[in-house]
């Protein structure tokens, strides 16, 4: 697929786990931290990162750290009551559950510890099972209580266990000194889980994914962190740290590209209902960012859709919209899983006019693949992974229902036939134009870079999406899109255009259009403080004067 991706234009690729696993959780149930034999193995690993490396491609993998699968090594040795690696995991004898309560949607577990201390933590899979133990039999009178957050054949390990840092360090510094220059950390809000705290988002988490910054950045200067944190974006800038310089040259302290999952939420809501308003409202909200970090902006990717994020008078229509379009909305009624070119019903010029608006966001655009080929739902997976993961439950004697082991997520996850891409490329789809499009221009302008300033503009209609971009060496660009099926007419303050644009009085305006490379004109009448310029359905257009 490199050929391909290199055709798009795209230079920057992060891989979905790629560890061996029993593929019960997508691969972040890793029993080796060592390529999949499925995949080839370490030996075809290697000869992707060169090939990769050689075409010039900068690639990130996952960081899955907060735990492991029950069949890793590591724990199969615990379970045997070897001391060294029992201590690589997190023991909770004795602790026992004593309620749970709901809390703006999730489901809090409330636990008492032996010495009466009580702990509450959030419950990742409610619809699964409602515990955060792991009970193990050993020397066939001993149980164990091992801590998880996640699934039951998940099982978090210590993160402030010296050996397993020892071991952490050593896998990501060979894989740098393989040529990664990217690591995706995996849900690091629950690294690390202190008796009588929420084990959220704790200072020590923080203290530790500074401490992996710094151990990275000495190995190469080009690696970057990117935090996966599932927050507003207000809570989660606080996992890119504090400005501050290392190797001389000024970085953030934490991260440095912020997984914008609230903005994702956004762009869904202006996409699926056809308004700006959800976007404007949070980009006059967004957080500022320290020295050379940026958000990393995303329409879908291969996890939930998270429903918090949209405010109560709308998240029941978008649950609602969602069910409608083939997705499946569950964890009590927190989430869904569902393709967006399903969501926007397979209208190729709605989804690339989406995907424009993921361009336009400040900061990084991330397409999921599949996107630009509007790849849909896929339910044949999502049907074997049920199967799959119900039979990894019961090899550990897990008895769930096959209800309980059907995971929306799987929709969008799976492999998607070659040629699929193959035929698009070759009808020349106009999303897969559109983002071949925009990467070229946004390595040739700076207006289109992740650190352009974005100047609204009042289009007078919700579904007009527009704005001014704006940066140093470069023409300021006007970038416009119609979200709505009608023949719509933009409107644009004069002063605006004569602020930005450094316009004369005037009754036309000749401008191009960097995608289409056509002449446009806006028209202004007399004594009209605005000009106009038409829009078809699902258009979009970058003007320069």
């Amino acid at each position: 697929m490199l050929p391909y991706l290199e055709s798009l234009g795209f230079r920057n690729l992060y891989l979905l786990p790629h560890y061996e696993s029993p593929l019960a959780d997508g691969g972040y149930d890793v029993s080796s931290y060592r390529a999949r034999k499925n995949l080839g193995g370490q030996e075809a690993y290697l000869r992707f990162m060169k090939v990769a490396i050689l075409k010039g491609f900068r690639v990130a993998t996952d960081a899955i750290l907060n735990h492991t699968s029950v069949e890793h090594s590591w724990f199969r040795r615990a379970r045997r009551g070897d001391k060294r690696y029992l201590d690589y995991y997190l023991i909770r004898n004795g602790r026992k559950k004593i309620g749970e309560v709901e809390r703006n949607g999730d489901i809090i577990c409330r636990y008492e510890d032996p010495d009466k201390t009580i702990s509450e933590r959030v419950c990742i899979f409610p619809d699964v099972d409602r515990t955060h133990g792991l009970l193990v039999t050993q020397n066939k009178d001993t149980v164990v209580q091992f801590y998880r957050s996640f699934y039951p054949f998940q099982v978090d390990l210590d993160l402030r266990n010296v050996s397993v840092l020892d071991e952490i360090f050593h896998i990501l510094g060979e894989e740098v000194n393989q040529g990664i220059l990217g690591k995706r950390m995996d849900a690091i809000p629950y690294w690390i889980k202190k008796p009588g705290t929420s084990g959220d988002s704790l200072k020590e988490t923080h203290v530790l994914h500074s401490l992996l910054k710094t151990y990275l950045k000495h190995l190469s200067s080009r690696v970057v962190i990117i935090p996966e944190v599932v927050k507003s974006a207000s809570s989660a800038a606080s996992f890119i740290g504090k400005e501050m310089q290392l190797l001389g040259q000024p970085c953030s302290s934490e991260g440095d590209l912020l997984l914008a999952f609230e903005m994702q939420a956004q762009l869904r809501e202006m996409n699926y209902l056809q308004t700006v308003v959800p976007f404007w409202k949070l980009f006059f909200q967004l957080p500022r960012l320290p020295s050379n970090a940026e958000w990393l902006n995303l329409l879908e990717h291969h996890d939930e859709t998270y429903l918090s994020f949209f405010s109560d008078q709308v998240r029941p229509f978008i649950a609602s919209y969602i069910e409608e379009h083939g997705g499946v909305v569950y964890k009590n009624q927190t989430s869904a899983g569902c393709r967006y070119a399903d969501c926007l019903n397979h209208h190729v010029e709605r989804l690339a006019t989406a995907i424009f608006t993921l361009y336009m966001c400040p900061g990084v655009p991330l397409i999921y693949y599949g996107l630009e080929i509007g790849w849909g739902n896929n339910p044949s997976h999502a049907t074997f992974a049920q199967h799959w993961q119900q039979e990894i439950f019961k090899k550990f004697e897990l008895h769930m229902s096959e209800e309980k082991c059907f995971d929306p997520r799987e929709l969008q996850r799976g492999p998607i036939p070659k040629t699929k891409f193959e035929e698009a490329m070759n009808e020349k789809i106009p999303t897969i134009e559109l983002i071949r499009r925009l990467n070229y221009l946004r390595r040739q302008r700076n207006s289109l870079s992740a650190t352009a300033q974005i100047h609204p503009v009042d289009s007078g209609h919700i579904c007009l999406f527009s704005m001014i971009r704006v940066a140093i060496d470069d023409e300021p660009l006007l970038c416009v899109a119609n979200l709505s099926n009608n023949q719509m007419c933009l409107t644009i303050p004069n002063w605006q255009l004569k602020q930005y644009l450094s316009i004369d009085e005037m009754t036309h305006i000749a401008m191009t259009d960097l995608l289409t490379e056509q002449n446009v004109v806006l028209i202004k009448q007399k004594e009209d403080p605005h000009y106009l310029l038409d829009l078809p359905p699902f258009s979009r257009a970058i003007l320069h004067k």
